[in-house]
C-alpha cells in the first residue's frame, strides 16, 4: 500500500504508518519505501503520519529511526483527536514535529 502511494505522489509522499504498529512496521516500512522506491529514484519522503497512540512518545521514536536512516528532512505529522491541551503538551515536549 506505501509503495502504490509513493508510486502515485513520489514529489509530496507523506506515509501513515500507524496503521497495524507504528514502532514494528510502519516506519520501517516507510523507511524502505523511502530507500528503495523514492531516493533511486530522485524523490525523498516528505513526512510520515501517526493518527493513533501516544503521540510524544511514538514522535520521539519515530525522530530516532528516520535519523538513522539519513531522513533527517522527514517531518513527521500528528493528527486526531487533537485538542488544544494535547497540542500545548506536545509541542513543548516535542519541538521537531508538525501538529495538523
Amino acid at each position: 500500500m506505501m509503495l502504490s502511494y509513493a508510486k502515485t505522489y513520489p514529489e509530496s509522499c507523506t506515509l501513515l504508518i500507524d496503521t497495524y504498529s507504528t514502532l514494528k512496521s510502519g516506519i520501517k516500512n516507510a523507511i524502505k519505501v523511502a530507500k528503495d522506491y523514492l531516493e533511486p529514484n530522485g524523490y525523498r519522503l516528505k513526512g510520515v503520519r501517526i493518527d493513533s497512540g501516544d503521540m510524544a512518545y511514538l514522535s520521539k521514536k519515530v525522530r530516532k529511526e528516520l535519523d538513522a536512516a539519513g531522513l533527517e528532512d522527514c517531518q513527521i505529522v500528528v493528527s486526531n483527536s487533537l485538542d488544544e491541551y494535547v497540542i500545548t503538551f506536545t509541542s513543548r515536549v516535542l519541538k521537531l514535529i508538525l501538529l495538523v
